[in-house]
């Protein structure tokens, strides 16, 4: 039941979207991050200019990492169940 309802959800097309939505507002704030990490790195030289291309390195591949993350989201589920609403008792 566990497997039938993490399928389930999965598979809902809202949730598609959400990822969808959520990895293009991460890629359209990073590249803009990015963009201004490339144009301070243009200015500078020797020892700093070394440090700033190791952040954009550093800040790619967690970024990287991120968007694996909301594109492969992990899902456990605990509990699933059904609530009947009756007038009546339901009979055991």
């Amino acid at each position: 039941m566990r497997d039938i309802a993490k399928t389930t959800f999965l598979a809902r097309t809202h949730l598609a979207e959400f990822k969808k939505l959520a990895l293009d507002h991460a890629r359209a704030e990073d590249d803009l991050r990015q963009a201004q990490l490339r144009t301070r790195i243009q200015t500078l030289k020797g020892h700093e200019c070394d440090a700033e291309q190791n952040q954009l390195a550093l800040e790619q591949a967690i970024n990287e990492g991120l968007y694996y993350g909301i594109a492969n989201p992990y899902v456990k589920i605990d509990v699933s169940g059904v609530v009947l609403l009756s007038s009546v008792p339901l009979p055991t």
